[in-house]
């Protein structure tokens, strides 16, 4: 599967009760990767969903009833739907160079969180959660995704598990003809006729190679134009990391001395951990290392901006310095996710003076 990257910051409100939050899926500074600076302020924009937006839309997965409740919200897909509608329109067929050959439209992301989030909400005709209905047929425990049962012998003919592959077959990122065959197939096996799919539009392909022409489209004009990114990832200053298969984006970011937000910007990673790659490898940027910390923002030791200030023995204003996604005055310390690592240390190491004062010891040699 080709790399979903996208150089990627977020923060979400933790609360008590699933409410709705301002979620940041990007933040991006003006300038990078080319894009025009209207639509990197599009991508920085925020949507209104559950913080489990950014963990509990891994389709591979099942939820539980309280998690999809507080997820699947009209506030939350309408937000999304607006934010990936308004990022087309501001960055009409910019992309993005992936680092993996591969180069994508600046909406991509935005369009893989909302496909996700889309499955991962669906409802069937008596208004069930999917997600739901087929855990309990699978006898997968949400909790732990622990089988506690043997599966059913009818949940692939079950009409979520139809319906599922019809809204993938519908989507374009999702679809392809493998799973347009499989479900032809399928449908068969079940005895099932009544599905119509509707394929996506593919006038405007969303990954392209690195280098190459191809038909794209701007606001509603569409035109053919040549795409042309570098192809190549620029090296990595500091040391490469060997991602293990039990690899997390906050294992890895607290074992390798790394911010979660440098990580993910310096490897050019989608913004939810429930994509974390697997295999490969990472770059650990020297400039960026520090004395890392997992933030806890649950119970009655949760951090705060003076707790973490003091542990690194600095002030607040020098934490945000070094922590820039904690936003003016510390303000988003409690939109992080719980485990997140913030680098309680400059970045990179203390600074040196290339030409330090001479101390007052010092002696002069002359050299003949």
């Amino acid at each position: 599967m080709k790399q979903r990257a996208l150089l990627a910051l977020w923060a979400v409100t933790i609360v008590q009760h699933p409410v709705s939050a301002d979620v940041v899926l990007t933040v991006l500074d003006k300038g990078v990767g080319g894009l025009p600076d209207a639509c990197v302020g599009m991508l920085n924009q925020v949507v209104n969903c559950e913080q489990s937006l950014l963990w509990a839309t891994d389709v591979s997965r099942f939820y539980t009833d309280a998690t999809l409740t507080a997820l699947c919200t009209s506030t939350c897909k309408d937000s999304l739907l607006s934010y990936v509608t308004g990022v087309q329109t501001a960055c009409g067929n910019s992309r993005y160079d992936g680092g993996d050959g591969f180069s994508y439209l600046a909406a991509y992301n935005g369009e893989l969180i909302l496909e996700n989030y889309n499955l991962v909400c669906l409802t069937n005709a008596a208004g069930q959660r999917c997600n739901s209905v087929l855990g309990r047929l699978a006898g997968i425990n949400p909790t732990n995704q622990m089988s506690t049962a043997k599966p059913a012998s009818n949940v692939l003919c079950d009409g979520c598990a139809l319906s599922m592959i019809k809204t993938q077959l519908e989507m374009p990122l999702a679809s392809n003809t493998e799973l347009s065959s499989g479900f032809s197939a399928l449908t068969s096996s079940c005895k099932v006729m009544t599905f119509k799919v509707t394929g996506p539009s593919t006038a405007t392909p969303w990954v392209v190679s690195a280098t190459s022409t191809s038909t794209t489209r701007t606001g509603s004009a569409t035109s053919s134009t040549s795409v042309s990114t570098s192809t190549g990832s620029a090296a990595c200053v500091g040391k490469t990391y060997t991602i293990l298969s039990t690899d997390t984006c906050t294992s890895v970011s607290l074992s390798q001395r790394i911010s979660t937000a440098r990580l993910f910007m310096a490897n050019n990673l989608q913004a939810s951990c429930s994509s974390f790659p697997k295999t490969g490898s990472l770059c650990i940027p020297s400039a960026a290392t520090c004395e890392p910390h997992k933030v806890n923002l649950v119970g009655p030791n949760m951090d705060s901006c003076e707790t973490l200030a003091s542990a690194a023995n600095t002030t607040v204003l020098q934490l945000v310095a070094w922590n820039p996604e904690l936003g003016p005055d510390c303000a988003n310390l409690n939109r992080l996710y719980d485990g997140y690592t913030l680098c309680l240390s400059p970045p990179g190491g203390a600074w040196v003076n290339p030409h330090p004062t001479p101390t007052a010891n010092a002696t002069t040699t002359s050299v003949e």
